[in-house]
Formats: structure tokens, sequence, C-alpha cells
């Protein structure tokens, strides 16, 4: 049961690749609204690697359609779609609600990952962490205000590309179960 008058987020952080996953959010969230639950909707980000990003690039060029890309070259395979079946439905969502659509260097995504596995424990597959690379660089950019709440969508498992880290080794602890508690406690601690 929801209460009339919760605030949303600010923004949500959304990986994009066919256009399904940003569209049911955003669907959700201006159905809320319509039912009067909210009085305002969060700002989509969606967020496309450099190396496959058709819909950013038709968003930053203003175009009404998504053009399929030539060749994906990109670490988050997961999110690589050269001809996104959803994609003209993303900009049209993207334009007439406020979104955003951006991208983010397969760098920039590697250092997300490992961000997010050494500091969160979560340890995501590339794809998911271009959320807290677009974060990291809206940041950059100056373009969030303290008060904002922010969301980041995370897909999906980085044991689904563990290959990914090997350029980016984080601090892996081992330990065997007799050792465990000790562990734990002397990494909190």
């Amino acid at each position: 049961y929801l209460e009339a008058g919760l605030r949303p987020p600010t923004y949500i952080f959304v990986p994009v690749s066919a256009g399904g996953h940003i569209t049911g959010l955003m669907k959700a969230f201006i159905e809320l609204k319509n039912m009067g639950y909210i009085e305002i909707l969060p700002t989509f980000i969606g967020v496309q690697s450099e190396g496959c990003s058709p819909i950013a690039q038709a968003f930053e060029s203003n175009r009404q359609t998504v053009n399929r890309i030539e060749k994906a070259s990109t670490i988050a395979h997961a999110i690589s779609n050269p001809d996104p079946p959803g994609g003209n439905i993303v900009l049209k969502l993207m334009k007439e609600f406020g979104g955003q659509m951006m991208t983010v260097t397969d760098s920039e995504i590697l250092t997300a990952q490992k961000l997010l596995a050494d500091s969160e424990g979560l340890f995501c597959q590339p794809a998911s962490a271009t959320t807290l690379a677009g974060l990291l660089k809206k940041k950059r950019q100056n373009t969030l205000n303290p008060e904002d709440s922010i969301i980041l969508v995370l897909t999906g498992s980085g044991l689904k590309s563990l290959p990914s880290m090997d350029t980016l080794p984080s601090k892996v602890h081992k330990t065997d179960l007799e050792h465990l508690d000790s562990s734990l406690s002397d990494l909190i601690e």
C-alpha cells in the first residue's frame, strides 16, 4: 500500500541496451504519478557505453529515430546492442518526460566496477557499473546537488564477466571457513 505524496528519487540511472528495462521503469513511475502517489517524476538517465551507444547518439543529435551502428566495441557486453528494438520508444519517452541519455568509456566502466566491488561489496558486471560511471561523470560536470536522491540500477552479477576485472585487480581476501569470523572482523575494523 502506497501513500499519496511520497517523494520519488531525484535521479534514476539505468543501463540501456534494447530499451525495455528503462521503458518499464519509466512506465511504472508515470503510472504512480497519474494515480496521485507522486507529484513529480524522477529524472531518468539512461547510460550506454561509448563503444555501443545508438540511443545516446540519437538523443544527443536530437533525432527522432535510432540508427543502427555498424560495430559495437565495449567491455559492457550485456548492453552492447547495435540495433535496439526499443530505441525509438526510449527516445520518445526521454524527450517527453525530461530524461537524459549519456555515454561512458570502458575505462570509466571498469573503474566504477572496481569501486563498487571494493567500497560497497557489490560485484556487478560492467554493464551494471555504467550507472556508477555515469553518476561519477555527472558529478565531475557539477550537474548534481548534494540534496539529490539518486538510485543506481545494477542489473547483473560480476560473475558473468570475471575477465573484466583482470585489468583492475581488486583486494581479494582469502580465508578458510574455520577462520571466516576472525577474517571478517579484521576487514571491518
